[in-house]
């Protein structure tokens, strides 16, 4: 069985035959090679595809001492960045599926600039931004209809759905959890490149 996420039960009934299982899978795509429509960050060079402003690559771990700041050491598990400091893609994008792992630190937040003028907050804090979608022309604020932020140290899944035919962002799903659905976009704008600033 080449998958181990899929839990199988075989039973062989009393003095029948014995046969060999196996499922057939279509392999996962393999270092080096490409799906149409998705920016790989960590294959080949992590910063490809990224223009970079002070992101580097390396491990790191909530420090238990001082939980505003992380413990960095050698690697290749995260992207950090201090305070100011981002990243942004070197090509325009009109629409899209967004997806991101984060982790914060206490007291953190961080902005991710996605297309048509809206961006996505992510934040630690009593207001429970994180996963809210500022319009950035309106300046409303839509708010998450739920809390689904786990805490500091821990690392999130964000994915964001923007959608230029309908005008609207589709979703935004922070741990597999639907945290806002069908925000309208106000305001037509040039296509534009994903910015990550923190």
């Amino acid at each position: 069985l080449f998958r181990n996420e899929v839990s199988y039960t075989i039973n062989k009934m009393p003095g029948g035959e014995m046969r060999h299982v196996a499922k057939q899978v279509i392999p996962p795509v393999e270092r080096g090679e490409r799906v149409e429509g998705w920016v790989y960050l960590s294959w080949l060079d992590a910063f490809g595809m990224w223009n970079n402003n002070g992101v580097y690559s390396c491990n790191a771990d909530i420090n238990r001492d001082d939980p505003t700041k992380f413990n960095t050491y050698a690697g290749n598990g995260a992207l950090v960045a201090h305070e100011g400091k981002g990243m942004t893609t070197n090509f325009p994008i009109n629409d899209g599926i967004f997806r991101m792992n984060f982790m914060l630190a206490k007291g953190s937040k961080a902005t991710v600039d996605l297309p048509q003028g809206m961006q996505l907050l992510l934040s630690d804090s009593q207001s429970r931004l994180s996963g809210a979608i500022l319009d950035t022309k309106s300046k409303i604020l839509h708010k998450p209809n739920r809390n689904a932020y786990e805490g500091i140290g821990i690392w999130h899944t964000i994915v964001v759905e923007c959608c230029k035919e309908s005008m609207e962002i589709k979703r935004v799903e922070l741990g597999g959890v639907d945290i806002l659905s069908n925000i309208p976009i106000t305001s037509k704008s040039e296509s534009m490149p994903i910015q990550i600033k923190s």
